[in-house]
Parts: structure tokens; C-alpha cells; sequence
């Protein structure tokens, strides 16, 4: 189980255990008089397996459970002087007061537990006695099991029989390990502070992306370079959050890194919290006590009180505030309620939290939140939230969630809200676990699920990075009824690439921005066609790629609305001219499939080859030097479905089918161009129509987009296709011949930058323009919608061709000499569409379109900027 990412901080100590914690040199009274002499005899803290023996001289630690218990530590009272002042006890009673979280209470015992006194404790290296001490330890305390669907019996009777004299340590951690992997609890771990560190905490959706595509660039060599991605993304994400700020960067208080505040447009303030611990520090440092853990918490809670009245100083005066709890890795509660009273105006109850184990049900706790030391910052709150949010952060949020002027925005946090008790085994490892639950004031338990917001929308997606935007706080801001300007405006933005395309080596681009509805700019820059030197236009029709896919998906749609066609429709169900059947036969390939590309039909290079010139037969890829390609290729469609995907074919190859044809279809998402193409012709040939025609009349004619076409040769003689280009390694355009291939559907539409603005601002308000209806209101909400359970990762949802990649949802598209942008953000309202006649990817390094990027980011931050 890789220990990496998304966890609380780890320079704390979990208030769970008072383990190592009293060891506090000083100097003491004789131990018959001393004060902690006081409070003589055996306390136990239920549900814990924590036993303290106080006796005349020495404070004895123990921790039991149903197996066994270990003497964790003696603590000569001289040792502890301090102690007291966070002690009191009465003849039943012991509380211990930690600041960090509630009061520990423990209960007086008659006497020492049978299996405390000295012969019968635990102690020793002995494998089967540390394994069975082990189990029972989280068979005892842990909270879980049953939320976390964790069968504790089914793992003892799995690894007991592999434990016996002989195991070795390694052996025994890794049979720990294994047990632990499917907690997917960050506050879940087991270490011997040396050699090994377990952890149970599972991966969250932005190291599954991020690993998932280092395993594409790297391979098996990938978990080298995740932690690296990971910590750039998240840098990233912060560097684009600093330029909403209008001083560019956040205000500090001292050194202290804990918490940062500043100031957004539209008088709005905001504040970051990434931890609620060593507050006034640079960095958190390790705590070597459990009684150091109580008075820097204790200290922190006085830091934060300072550091709080200095941040609503300078905020006073805002209209409203967002806090940022999005990358936040705990700490203590007793910050997060510190925090949070600077918020409200009355005491009140916020969650209860209770141990809740095998061993122990205690009754619910309330977490009380009190009322403000000075005046309460009452005016609209909007809290950012997200699943790397953890334990005290996630107290944090529920705390503020409470309050009736503050919303929650973003994504749920991480479910990781007990605190940890802390635990060791009889051979001196140390370990965590989860025993307690907190619940909301609805009581529903907060653990797993975390906190949920009131408002959902996607945060930290790696898309937004390439949009040089913040998607969650653009939302907030314009919540509180501000617009997030960050000082673009679109006659800027088109000065500024006015003069950059010329020092590109892309000859044109064609750029439409929409927003609430409107086209609101459109413009097109540079030369349409090198040989007459024909300037661009935004109804200049170009290829549009992969593009095409989603104009074809919403022509499905149309058909679907009709009761013309069905996604579960079986491929061998749709009047193909041939048989074609997946080689692993447990299910059949269908048309939902082909359209989420989940068919296991897979692009070879042997795909590339079927691109060929127009009017002739002879391959583009053979032409251009590749030589894979034969010289001429299949350009009829059914000639080539046959050749690639029947065994025998002239295409056919064992990787056609991913692995190679014993993964069954509907198992893995597999981006298909030729699966797409195939989805085209089936349905064409299952409702015996021209899908080209089909979507000319029942979508582009109805929309006005009257410069867009399948068949290139269609198009207006007054407005024809714009020729493409190919940038090769020296800058130079190269001329790319007009092309197809006989899958067609998967990328060979014609369209301008105008037109696909046009169906995109349909799309945007659910099927209608001008008054015109394409589609049914419910009809765009299914095909936007998720159409598979495949995981698709790089996609965060996959439609009906359609897609989403966070809060974008649209199809780019690209192919020899052609470059297609369509998304649109339904949380800003705003989109842009883009097409440029050329490419650098195939001959060049990519330099030009990652420029064009950069412009184009900039047209959508102006879009999202822009007031009517």
C-alpha cells in the first residue's frame, strides 16, 4: 500500500493514546507527597483499551483488549510534575483535560485487571502472540468495519494460518499490510519507527488521475515520478488561486504558513487554512510527548486567537469572506472550534462525537462551538471544501457548515474524522486506528462520507490548470454577487494575440467566446489559406477532428428522443453487412459501449494507415514516411471493419481487442476512434439512413449552421473548406491534402468556429436556440450524463461521446493539419470555441499549441470576466 499522498500532517502526535506522553523532565517533590499521589489506584478509559495505575511513586501506562495488555511505560512522578494541572479526579472519576479534543474521562477499577499484573502481561518478539494482539486490537476499537465493509473475522481466518514461530518481522508486516490496505483510513497505521511505515489511508481522486497518467508517459516506472506530479499539481492549483487575490499573494502572520489571508474583487476576503496546528509556526515540527501534544495545543489555541483577530482586522470591512479548506491536513479540534468562534454570535451545539467500538458505546458527545470573543463575523461566509481535507479540517468544516450565514462549496471532505487512537504491540510496533464517530447535527455519521457540501461543484481537476482558472472559487465569488475579473477584458485578450500569432508559426486560428447564452466575441486571426493568402474567419469551415464524435453523439441523441434507437442495442443486433462477435464471449459488444468507449476495441497503429488522400486510395501516413503503411489502404467502410476487427482480416492484429481479446467488453475505457466510427456506421446501417443527412436536417439547418458538413465537398463554393497544415520541426507550414478514412464518423466533420458556438450555446441551455429546440431539456441532461460504470479517469464523466473533465464538459478534437477546442464551464457560464487550421504535434514538438493554449485560457478568464 503506497503511503503517499493526501494525509494529515504527520509532525503531530494523535490525541488517542496518552503513549509516550508524559515524559516531561523536571524537578519533583518525594513521591509520597507528591501531587499526583492523589490520585491513587487503577483507571480505566472505556473503549480505548487505556489503563492508567497511579500508585505511590510511579504513573503506569497499560493498554489491553480482549487478548491481552501491554505495559506501555512508567513514568516516575518526578518526571511529571506538570501533569496535575491538566488532571482532576474525584473517588469514581479521572478526567484529563487535552485541549487538542474533548476531556478523556476514566473510570475507577476495584482493582488491577487480571491481565495487567505483571504475569500475565504481553511483551516479546513472538510472532503468533503480536498477530493475535493485533487483531484484536482493531476487533476491540476500531469504529468501522461494517461502514467501511471490512470482514475483520474473514482476515483472521485468511492470515492466522500464515503466523507461526518461525515468521520473521518482515514477514509478519507484510501480513499486516495486506490486512490493512482495504481500510482506506488515513488515521489507519502500524510502523516499527524504523524500517517499515503502514498505512490503511486509501488514494484520492486526484492521485488516481495523476497515477494513471504517470502510468501513461512512464509505465512500470511510474510510482518514481507520482509524488513529484502530485506536489506539482497541487502548486499549481495554489499559484492560480494567488492570482484571484489582489495583491497576488497571501498575507502572513510572522512565519507562520498555517493560515493565509488576502483580499479578492468585488471588496470580497478570503482566507486558506491548510492546518489547525502549530499555528504560528513555518512548519510543523515532531512532538516527542503526549504531555507536549497538551501544551502545544493549549498553546495553539492562544496563537490562534491572536492570529484570527488579525485576519478579521483586515477583514472586517469585506462584504463577505470564502475560507479555503480545500488542502487542509487536521490538526487539533480545539482550533478548529477557535477558528470557527470568530464566526458566530451565540454558543451553540455543532456535531456530537462518541466512541463507538466493539468494546464501548458511550453516549453522544456534543461538540459545543462558543460564541465569538469579540464581535462575530456575521455576514455571508462561503467555505471551500474537497475530499483532501482531513479529521480536524474536516471538524473545521462541519463546525462552520453549522452556522446559518455559511455555505459550503466544492466537494465532500475525506471521511476521515475520528480522532486516532494510538496503540502498541507487545513487540514495541506502534500503530492507529479509528474508534470513534462524529455525526452532524442531523446525525448522520461523518465518517466515510465526510462532510458534504450544499452547493456540488468540482474542485482541483487537473483540466482547470490548463484553463488557468479556480472553478470552485469563481463560483463562490460570483455567488456573493462579484465577478472574478482577475483584470482580463476581451479587447485586451485580443490585442494581445493579435500581436502573438504573428510571431507563431500556426498561419490561423478562428475564436468564438460564449457566455450566458450570447456569443459575445468572435474574431479570426491570421491567414486562412498560405496560397492566397485569404485571411481568417470565424465561419471559415475547417476539420474538427475528434469533434466531430460529440456533434455525432447529440445526432444519436436526437434519434434516441425519437424512440428511434437504443444504447443497449447489441452490435449483432444492427443489421451489419458481417459478423462480428468479441472474441471473449461473456458479453456483447453494444452501442452504449462503442459511444463511452468501453468496447475494447482498441486504435493500432495499423489505424493510422487507413487515413487516405481524398479521391484516391493511397495511404496519408504511407505518404508522410511512415513506414508501418503500406503505400495504398481499404477506403470503403465496411471493407476495413472487416480487414481490422475479423481474425483473418488484412488489418487484424492481436491488440485490435485490448488484451488481446480476454478482457471482456464493458470492462475498461479505452479511448476508440475506431469503436466511434463503427457506432456511426452500425446505426446507419440498423435504421437504414445517412446519418449525414439525418443531422443536416434535424440539426445543423435547424441551429443555422450553415458552414458545417460531413462531406467537404458540400460545403458553399463561396466559403470552402480551409486547407490545413502541419508545422514541422523548423516552423515551416507544411500542406496537409485533403484526407478521410473509413471510419468517418470518428473525426471527419467540417464545421467553423461560429457554427459549433452556436450548437454549444444550444447544448448550454438544454437543446434550444433562437427559439429553435434540437433537443429535449432531458434529452442533453442524459447525454451529458454518466453512461457508464466503467472508471474512466483522465474523463471524470463519460456521455454520450460527450465528456467531462471537471467542471468543462465539450470534445476537443485534432488530426493532421487541424486543432479543435468546444468546452464550455455550465458554473461560469461560459465557453469558448477554437480552430486552427494547423497542428504541430505530428512533425513539430508541440510548442505552438501549447502557446495557443495559453490565449486561449486567457479568452476564457475575459469570457468569464465579462458584464454585460
Amino acid at each position: 500500500m503506497l503511503d503517499l499522498m493526501g494525509k494529515r500532517m504527520t509532525g503531530w502526535k494523535p490525541l488517542s493514546v496518552v503513549s509516550a506522553a508524559l515524559l516531561m523532565a523536571g524537578c519533583g517533590n518525594s513521591n509520597d507527597d507528591h501531587v499526583l499521589a492523589k490520585h491513587r489506584g487503577v483507571w480505566v478509559q472505556q473503549g480505548t483499551g487505556n489503563l492508567w495505575q497511579f500508585d505511590t511513586d510511579n504513573l503506569r501506562r497499560f493498554q489491553y483488549n480482549n487478548h491481552g495488555c501491554v505495559l506501555i511505560e512508567t513514568h516516575p512522578y518526578k518526571d511529571l510534575d506538570n501533569l496535575d494541572e491538566y488532571l482532576k479526579s474525584d473517588k469514581s472519576t479521572l478526567t484529563l483535560t487535552t485541549h487538542a479534543t474533548n476531556d478523556w474521562v476514566f473510570t475507577k477499577q476495584s482493582e488491577m485487571r487480571e491481565q495487567c499484573k505483571p504475569k500475565q502481561r504481553l511483551s516479546g518478539d513472538d510472532p503468533i502472540t503480536n498477530f493475535e494482539y493485533f487483531w484484536h486490537t482493531f476487533n476491540d476499537y476500531y469504529a468501522f468495519f461494517e461502514l467501511r465493509e471490512i470482514d475483520w473475522q474473514a482476515a483472521y481466518s485468511a492470515y492466522r494460518p500464515q503466523i507461526n514461530a518461525d515468521t520473521t518481522p518482515e514477514q509478519l508486516a507484510n501480513v499486516f499490510e495486506a490486512m490493512l490496505e482495504d481500510f482506506d483510513d488515513t488515521h489507519v497505521s502500524l510502523t516499527d519507527d524504523k524500517r517499515f511505515e503502514i498505512s490503511g489511508e486509501g488514494d484520492t481522486e486526484l492521485y488516481e488521475d495523476l497515477a494513471w497518467l504517470m502510468v501513461q508517459r512512464h509505465g512500470d516506472d511510474w510510482e518514481a515520478h507520482i509524488e513529484q506530479a502530485y506536489n506539482n499539481q497541487l502548486n499549481a492549483f495554489s499559484e492560480i488561486t494567488n492570482l484571484y487575490l489582489t495583491d497576488k499573494q497571501l498575507t502572513r502572520y510572522e512565519n507562520s504558513n498555517a493560515l493565509g489571508w488576502g483580499k479578492l474583487d468585488g471588496n470580497l476576503g478570503y482566507i486558506r487554512i491548510d492546518r489547525e496546528s502549530a499555528m504560528l509556526a513555518s512548519e510543523e515540527t515532531d512532538v516527542d510527548s503526549f504531555f507536549d501534544v497538551i501544551s502545544q495545543a493549549k498553546q495553539d489555541i492562544e496563537d490562534t486567537q491572536t492570529l484570527m483577530r488579525e485576519v478579521m482586522k483586515d477583514l472586517a470591512d469585506s462584504d463577505g469572506i470564502i475560507i479555503d479548506l480545500r488542502v487542509n491536513d487536521g490538526g487539533f479540534d480545539g482550533v478548529s472550534l477557535e477558528i470557527a468562534r470568530f464566526f458566530n454570535a451565540k454558543e451553540q451545539t455543532v456535531a456530537y462525537k462518541q466512541i463507538l467500538n466493539g468494546d464501548y458505546q458511550q453516549d453522544k458527545q456534543a461538540l459545543t462551538l462558543k460564541a465569538a470573543p469579540d464581535q462575530a463575523y456575521t455576514k455571508p461566509v462561503y467555505v471551500l471544501t474537497g475530499e483532501l481535507a482531513y479529521s480536524a479540517g474536516e471538524v473545521l468544516t462541519q463546525t462552520l457548515k453549522s452556522l446559518e450565514h455559511v455555505t459550503l462549496v466544492g466537494e465532500a471532505t475525506n471521511g476521515a474524522v475520528s480522532d486516532a487512537l494510538d496503540f502498541t504491540l507487545p513487540n514495541g510496533w506502534t500503530g492507529s486506528l479509528s474508534h470513534q464517530t462524529y455525526s452532524d447535527l442531523n446525525n448522520q455519521v461523518l465518517e466515510v462520507a465526510g462532510v458534504a457540501p450544499d452547493l456540488s461543484v468540482p474542485v482541483y481537476t487537473t483540466k482547470e490548470v490548463e484553463w488557468s482558472s479556480d472553478n470552485v472559487l469563481d463560483y463562490a465569488i460570483q455567488a456573493l454577487g462579484a465577478t472574478p475579473s482577475r483584470g482580463f477584458d476581451l479587447t485586451s485578450v485580443d490585442q494581445a494575440f493579435t500581436l502573438e500569432i504573428a510571431d507563431m508559426d500556426i498561419p490561423g486560428v478562428a475564436v468564438a467566446v460564449i457566455k450566458d447564452g450570447q456569443i459575445i466575441f468572435e474574431k479570426g486571426y491570421g491567414i486562412a489559406n498560405l496560397e492566397t493568402n485569404q485571411p481568417m474567419t470565424v465561419h471559415a469551415p475547417m476539420n474538427v477532428g475528434s469533434t466531430s464524435k460529440a456533434v455525432m453523439g447529440t445526432g444519436f441523441m436526437q434519434l434516441i428522443e425519437q424512440g428511434l434507437l437504443s444504447l443497449d442495442t447489441p452490435l449483432a443486433q444492427m443489421n451489419l453487412p458481417f459478423e462480428l462477435t468479441h472474441p471473449n464471449a461473456e458479453r456483447d459488444i453494444t452501442l452504449r459501449q462503442l459511444v463511452t468507449h468501453t468496447s475494447g476495441i482498441s486504435d493500432t497503429q495499423l489505424y493510422n494507415c487507413s487515413y487516405y488522400i481524398h479521391g484516391t486510395n493511397l495511404s496519408l501516413y504511407a505518404q508522410g514516411g511512415h513506414e508501418l503503411c503500406e503505400e495504398t489502404t481499404l477506403t470503403d467502410a465496411t471493407e476495413f471493419y472487416q480487414a481490422y476487427l475479423l481474425p483473418g482480416g488484412e488489418y487484424f492484429t492481436d491488440d485490435v481487442y485490448i488484451g488481446e481479446g480476454s478482457v471482456p467488453a464493458g470492462s475498461i475505457h479505452s479511448y476508440s476512434n475506431v469503436g466511434a466510427g463503427l457506432a456511426g456506421y452500425a446505426v446507419e446501417h440498423l435504421l437504414d439512413i445517412s446519418l449525414v443527412e439525418q443531422m443536416k436536417q434535424n440539426l445543423f439547418a435547424p441551429l443555422g449552421m450553415s458552414n458545417t458538413h460531413w462531406d467537404h465537398t458540400q460545403l458553399s463554393e463561396d466559403n470552402p473548406k480551409t486547407p490545413q497544415y502541419t508545422i514541422d520541426s523548423e516552423g515551416v507550414a507544411r500542406y496537409v491534402p485533403e484526407f478521410s478514412y473509413p471510419t468517418f464518423f470518428d473525426g471527419d466533420l467540417n464545421s467553423s468556429a461560429h457554427d459549433l458556438a452556436r450548437l454549444l450555446i444550444a447544448i448550454s441551455q438544454g437543446g434550444t436556440l433562437d427559439n429553435v429546440r434540437v433537443l429535449s431539456e432531458q434529452s442533453v441532461a442524459t447525454m451529458l450524463s454518466v453512461q457508464t460504470d466503467v472508471p474512466t479517469y483522465w474523463m471524470d464523466t463519460q456521455g454520450l461521446f460527450w465528456f467531462w473533465q471537471g467542471p468543462f464538459v465539450g470534445h476537443d478534437g485534432g488530426d493532421p493539419g487541424t486543432h479543435t477546442i468546444m468546452t464550455y464551464n455550465p458554473y461560469t457560464k461560459t465557453g469558448i470555441v477554437a480552430l486552427s487550421n494547423a497542428e504541430d504535434g505530428h512533425y513539430g514538438d508541440g510548442s505552438n499549441m501549447l502557446r495557443l493554449q495559453t490565449h486561449l485560457a486567457a479568452f476564457y478568464r475575459a469570457g468569464v470576466a465579462h458584464e454585460d
